[in-house]
């Protein structure tokens, strides 16, 4: 969730949540915005894990 490609990668993410992320967190709440963020980071790296384990 945490690790990426190099820096552009790092930045467009960073990007792409300050522009995208502002919107949503005014939606959902800062609380549950915070679990949506870490839940969907926690099951995209165990879909990676179970398509590549290695």
């Amino acid at each position: 969730m945490f690790m990426h490609g190099g820096w552009l990668h790092l930045g467009g993410n960073m990007l792409f949540l300050w522009i995208f992320g502002d919107n949503i967190e005014h939606t959902m709440g800062s609380v549950l915005f915070v679990a949506f963020y870490l839940v969907a980071g926690l099951v995209a790296s165990f879909a990676q894990i179970l398509i590549d384990p290695d």
